[in-house]
C-alpha cells in the first residue's frame, strides 16, 4: 500500500479529523502487517508535520 500526506490530510478533513482517532487508525496502517514501513514513515511524519503546523 502507498501512501501519500497531502491525500491523508484531505481525507482526515472530508471525515471530520479528530487528531487522536485519526492519527491511530494512520499509525495503524503504517505499521501494518503488510506495511511498507520505510516508506510510509517519512509519509506519517510529513502527514503530522502538515497537521499540526
Amino acid at each position: 500500500m502507498s501512501m501519500d500526506s497531502q491525500t491523508l490530510l484531505t481525507q482526515a478533513k472530508t471525515e471530520g479529523f479528530n487528531g487522536r482517532g485519526a492519527v491511530k487508525r494512520m499509525l495503524e496502517v503504517v505499521g501494518g502487517k503488510n506495511a511498507d514501513f520505510e516508506t510510509n514513515l517519512g509519509v506519517a511524519a510529513t502527514f503530522l508535520d502538515l497537521v499540526f503546523h
